[in-house]
């Protein structure tokens, strides 16, 4: 698919698989994207679900204004609690390695991500990505109405620590002391809220479900029995190989994703080199039913 336009004379989409992940060619994030560059993106996105741009090696200000073509940017409940706070609306990231969408646990959270690698492993430290509509879609019709009519409680694990873990499990990553207050309030936005387990993507109308083995607690009004056999049917469907891809990093590389659509996993395989990006969220993402 190409777009041609004054500013970017070329964008060129290299798709991965036939629905999840595409390599974006022709786009510099340093220079202002026209409005119809803006718009091919935006369209691919809802198709590819992550799209890659190689080679890009923006500032934090640039990759903060590159991300805002997209939607408002913004931080995540919990990002101040955290040293890697970015005064360009950035949060620095590492590694977390299970599969789960940003802040999936919450109220809200954001619409796209924008992740740009800035420090690698020799080898190893790759980003996975699945697709949760393509293995939505793969179940029998009977299966997804049933779903439809479900809602499941998803809650940060942590959230059942008893505060002194809690407030240890933060030092140990973070290496700073919460106070109380903070403590408090932190506890607070870690706790379970309840989703429709089916979500509508409003700018397609396409469903895909809503659960990780992370962050997915229980099926709201379900025995515990039958909760966990069908969360159990889920979290298997969703990373069967056929709707997951591995992106390989180079320094400079983005990753920008829909975290409506998709889970992604960090591969923590790296020992003890460095792996280091810089996030931009774009907010926020309200489930619909």
């Amino acid at each position: 698919m190409t777009v041609t336009t004054e500013k970017q004379t070329l964008v060129a989409l290299a798709p991965i698989t036939p629905n999840l992940g595409a390599v974006v060619e022709g786009v510099d994030g340093k220079e202002p994207l026209s409005d119809d560059v803006v718009a091919s993106l935006k369209k691919a996105i809802l198709k590819y679900k992550v799209l890659f741009f190689r080679n890009q090696h923006l500032t934090p200000s640039e990759q903060s204004k590159f991300a805002g073509h997209f939607g408002p940017p913004g931080q995540q409940p919990g990002a101040k609690f955290a040293q890697e706070y970015e005064e360009e609306g950035l949060t620095n990231v590492t590694v977390v390695p299970h599969f789960h969408a940003d802040h999936m646990y919450g109220e809200h959270g954001p619409t796209f991500s924008m992740l740009q690698m800035l420090e690698i492993p020799k080898v190893g430290g790759d980003t996975m990505f699945a697709d949760l509509v393509s293995s939505y879609q793969s179940l029998s019709q009977p299966v997804r109405d049933f779903l439809e009519t479900l809602s499941a409680s998803h809650v940060m694990p942590y959230y059942f620590l008893p505060d002194e873990e809690l407030a240890e499990v933060h030092k140990r990553r973070y290496e700073e002391e919460l106070t109380p207050e903070q403590l408090k309030e932190l506890r607070h936005i870690m706790r379970p809220n309840v989703h429709p387990l089916v979500r509508v993507i409003p700018e397609t109308g396409v469903k895909n479900y809503w659960v990780s083995e992370q962050h997915t607690n229980h099926i709201v009004g379900l025995s515990k029995h039958e909760s966990d056999a069908i969360l159990q049917l889920l979290f298997r469907e969703q990373l069967l190989p056929q709707f997951v891809i591995r992106w390989n990093w180079s320094v400079g590389d983005i990753a920008f994703w829909d975290h409506r659509t998709t889970l992604h996993s960090g591969v923590a395989d790296f020992g003890s080199e460095k792996r280091h990006g810089q996030r931009a969220s774009v907010l926020p993402n309200s489930p619909v039913n």
